[in-house]
C-alpha cells in the first residue's frame, strides 16, 4: 500500500517516458524509413526494432536484486562444469553435460523446501545434477546401441538382396 502511494506521488519516470517514446514513436518511424528505402536497410531496421522491443525489459530489470534461486544457479555453475569435465572424454561433449546438469539443478530446486538442513539441500542438488548427467550418458549409449542394431539389420537386408 505504501509503495503504491510513493509511485503515485512521483509520477512517470524519465526512463519510462524514453521507453514509451521509443515504442510508440521511434519504432513506427523506423518501419516507415525501412519501407521507404526498401530492403537495403532491412538488417539495421530489424536490429533497431529488436532494441525497441527489449527496452521495457532493460528498464524493468535494471535495479533488480538477484534472488536466492539465481544465486544458487550462479554458485553451482562452476561445480557443474567441474562435474562435466570429469565425465568428459566420452561421446557426449562437455557442453551438453553442462546443459543436462543445469536442467537437473533447476528441477532439483523445486524440491528444496522438503529438506531441513543446508547440507541435505546441497547433497540433493549435487545428486540431481550428477543423476541428470548420468541419465544423458545412459540415453546416449542406448541410442548408440539402437542405431548399431538398425545398421546391422540394414546391412543384413542389403546382403540378402544382393545374393
Amino acid at each position: 500500500m505504501q509503495r503504491e502511494s510513493v509511485n503515485q506521488k512521483r509520477g512517470v519516470s524519465a526512463r519510462n517516458w524514453i521507453v514509451w517514446l521509443a515504442v510508440l514513436i521511434a519504432a513506427p518511424a523506423t518501419l516507415l524509413v525501412a519501407w521507404r528505402f526498401g530492403n537495403r536497410k532491412y538488417y539495421l531496421s530489424s536490429l533497431l526494432l529488436i532494441v525497441y522491443a527489449m527496452l521495457p525489459f532493460f528498464v524493468r530489470f535494471e535495479h533488480k536484486k538477484p534472488q536466492a534461486r539465481e544465486r544458487l544457479i550462479e554458485w553451482y555453475l562452476p561445480l557443474i562444469c567441474q562435474m562435466a569435465d570429469e565425465y568428459d572424454g566420452g561421446e557426449i561433449p562437455a557442453e551438453d553435460l553442462i546443459q543436462e546438469g543445469n536442467i537437473g539443478l533447476l528441477l532439483a530446486m523445486d524440491t528444496l523446501d522438503t529438506f531441513d538442513s543446508p547440507a541435505a539441500c546441497q547433497a540433493h542438488l549435487l545428486n540431481c545434477v550428477n543423476q541428470a548427467m548420468e541419465d544423458a550418458i545412459h540415453a546416449n549409449e542406448e541410442t548408440k546401441k539402437s542405431n548399431e542394431g538398425i545398421v546391422s539389420r540394414v546391412n543384413h537386408l542389403n546382403e540378402a538382396i544382393h545374393r
